[in-house]
């Protein structure tokens, strides 16, 4: 109820118009905390730093790093592919970690995990609200609750930050169906962007990476 309340503005139909809004909203800062968690997860393995990184990001340890000297590391094939070799024992972080590195080097790919995600995030809250029906009109659950509740619980929690992040930054978005449908537009041109193979670039990846409901021009130094 909490989320309905929250995102169920602009449209007519409640469940459509909470996924629609939720699925965009979820899908800002999705590369950028792929990329947080793997800088967490390389200083929890304390993976070796080699002098070489420093050519592209200053420093002594990945503790003195953050993600977009991440970022530069891995767009770097020879630097990445060194990165990845340092986590032999960690099999799956390492294949990650490749894997991360294909999207925020090639807008295809990038658009593909984008596009993946946001079918998912659909998917996803459709069968939350489906859920929310039927308890709400008395028909048989034949889920177990808590898992679903820890999902709804953290969607909510994401967009209310998102919300309230983008209403403070920018004070001429003055009402929630604005913010979403303004959110909505602009992630459709960001992933149309990437599928351009003609122009799409880095920088196309970045507006992914570092976004904002509004379009502005960030110098992140990437």
């Amino acid at each position: 109820m909490g989320l309905e309340a929250l995102t169920s503005v602009g449209g007519t139909r409640i469940g459509r118009t909470v996924a629609e809004n939720v699925r965009y909203g979820m899908l800002c800062g999705y590369l950028f905390r792929i990329l947080r968690d793997m800088l967490i997860t390389l200083k929890y393995l304390r993976v070796e730093w080699h002098a070489n990184y420093r050519a592209v990001v200053p420093g002594d340890s990945f503790s003195d790093t953050d993600v977009v000297g991440l970022l530069r590391i891995i767009r770097d094939k020879t630097l990445a592919t060194q990165l990845w070799g340092s986590i032999p024992n960690c099999g799956y972080v390492a294949e990650r970690g490749r894997q991360i590195s294909a999207w925020v080097t090639e807008p295809l790919k990038a658009e593909s995990q984008l596009s993946s995600h946001l079918q998912r995030l659909n998917w996803h809250v459709d069968r939350l609200y489906r859920i929310r029906c039927c308890l709400v009109h008395g028909s048989q659950v034949r889920f177990r609750l808590a898992l679903y509740s820890a999902n709804l619980e953290y969607y909510l929690k994401q967009m209310l930050m998102f919300t309230l992040n983008e209403l403070s930054n920018h004070g001429h978005i003055t009402d929630l169906a604005g913010l979403y449908q303004r959110n909505a537009v602009l992630w459709a041109r960001r992933i149309a962007a990437l599928k351009d193979t003609k122009t799409a670039n880095e920088q196309t990846i970045n507006d992914t990476i570092f976004v904002s409901a509004v379009t502005v021009e960030h110098d992140r130094g990437v």
